[in-house]
């Protein structure tokens, strides 16, 4: 794991010696602690706007500056990647911390990431970092004894988990960012649609069953 971090970055592995690659791999592990570290010195050199909110931000941001956002507030989409305007306008606190702290190796492509806790702390304190963990706590529970017979809350449930295992090193609502997303409801409607198509034409359905048949 250690090696892959060099590979992923294009870079050539530094050493071969199991033993400093097991110890690089734990000095690795404490990158989280870092960020909480430096983004708490930090926390009052970030860009100050009327409206700033990490925890919502990706949520904030693909309403405000998405496409209904353009429409009806005259707003600019936001562009991709380590930029000023993500470093100083977006509400994404992994921009806006790095460029605070590291701001020309953050416009050459470097970053340092984010994480809820810091999230949570900078919008409301202590408080919203227990009140936070403890939702959280209990939507996981929720998570598990959710799934059942809605496949639309089921599909919700499974796309969730695959980021909110993130959150400690990422935004705090990154994972549930795709529920506001035109996309996501679009490809819902479509798996709708196509059901209720295979439900009243069974035609069809005999047709595409028979295709299958003949593929195996």
């Amino acid at each position: 794991l250690a090696a892959y971090a060099y590979i992923r970055s294009d870079q050539e592995v530094k050493t071969f010696n199991p033993f400093k690659l097991i110890m690089e791999f734990f000095y690795g592990q404490g990158v989280t602690l870092n960020v909480l570290t430096r983004g708490y010195g930090y926390r009052l050199n970030l860009p100050e706007r009327n409206f700033r909110n990490y925890t919502f931000g990706g949520i904030i941001d693909y309403i405000v500056h998405g496409n209904v956002g353009q429409a009806l507030f005259g707003t600019e989409a936001l562009p991709e990647g380590n930029c000023w305007t993500n470093g100083r306008l977006s509400n994404n606190l992994s921009h806006n911390l790095s460029y605070a702290i590291m701001q020309q190796d953050y416009l050459n492509g470097r970053g340092l990431g984010s994480s809820y806790i810091l999230e949570n702390y900078i919008d409301f304190g202590y408080l919203g970092v227990m009140l936070f963990s403890l939702l959280l706590g209990v939507l996981l529970i929720w998570f598990i004894r959710g799934i059942g017979e809605n496949n639309l809350l089921n599909a919700i449930i499974l796309v969730s988990l695959t980021e909110i295992f993130y959150i400690p090193r990422a935004e705090a609502t990154g994972w549930l960012t795709f529920i506001v997303t035109l996309q996501f409801w679009v490809c819902i409607a479509g798996c709708y649609l196509g059901a209720l198509v295979l439900k009243k034409w069974m035609w069809l359905r005999k047709i595409l069953e028979k295709m299958k048949i003949k593929m195996e």
